[in-house]
């Protein structure tokens, strides 16, 4: 009688905590799908700005990039057409003057038509050609300027671009290439931008 008394309240007791289990579980789950839904749509509101300041950030640098690149042609003109009319030591002088003045250049050199070096305040680089180069192949199709990719240079060993600008007579003919080779440290100082207050980034 009495096993049968305890097995009746346990029983009870079990069914009581079951019982209890279940409101909790109706109580709860309503309150986390409601948190799940709001954690979501925080989630994809936070990752949409993170894009769209991404997205601000990828336009300021392009603009950046290319106001510089420009710059760069600009001085690049003007350098070669100078040697076009300088005697070779008036060239040379010209050559270290510039490169002393413009701290983002780390090399400038003077091309022949046919891609070789004729001058650069790295003497050791003159002589050496650079018909095989990607830039020097499009100044030679027709282009005016072009911009290497990320390279590592033949003398300098250094990670940088290159700008390479076309210097041509009244009648087009190619004269000489002006070639302005900047490092990547000296890059990222020129590309230096802010983030918007605020702004954030995200990972891809």
């Amino acid at each position: 009688m009495a096993a049968a008394l305890g097995s009746n309240r346990t029983k009870f007791w079990q069914r009581i905590q079951v019982q209890l289990f279940l409101v909790l579980l109706v109580a709860l789950v309503p309150t986390l799908l409601i948190e799940a839904h709001v954690f979501s749509e925080w989630y994809k509101s936070s990752r949409e700005a993170a894009l769209q300041t991404n997205l601000q950030l990828a336009r300021a640098v392009a603009k950046t990039f290319d106001r510089f690149i420009q710059d760069v042609l600009h001085k690049e003109y003007a350098i070669g057409l100078a040697l076009t009319e300088a005697n070779l030591d008036d060239q040379r002088r010209y050559i270290e003057k510039n490169v002393a003045d413009y701290p983002t250049f780390l090399n400038l050199a003077w091309l022949n038509p046919d891609g070789v070096i004729l001058l650069s305040n790295y003497p050791e680089a003159e002589g050496q050609s650079r018909n095989d180069r990607k830039y020097f192949q499009e100044i030679v199709a027709g282009r005016d300027w072009a911009v290497s990719d990320l390279l590592i240079g033949r003398v300098t060993r250094e990670v940088s671009i290159v700008v390479a600008r076309a210097i041509r007579n009244e009648q087009g003919h190619l004269l000489g290439i002006m070639l302005a080779t900047v490092a990547s440290d000296k890059l990222e100082d020129v590309l230096a931008i802010e983030r918007p207050e605020g702004g954030g980034y995200i990972a891809g």
